[in-house]
């Protein structure tokens, strides 16, 4: 389940991005990037 949610998080920012919006796709990939490293602690 955590994996779709990193991947759905990333699919976002990388929306984001196409469309201008880079602080947001900013702070959706620091969030996918801190539960990855969550799930890989566990």
């Amino acid at each position: 389940m955590r994996n779709k949610e990193v991947d759905n998080l990333f699919d976002k920012g990388m929306e984001m991005m196409k469309k201008g919006q880079y602080k947001e796709a900013e702070a959706l990939f620091e969030k996918a990037r801190k539960m990855t490293m969550e799930m890989l602690q566990k």
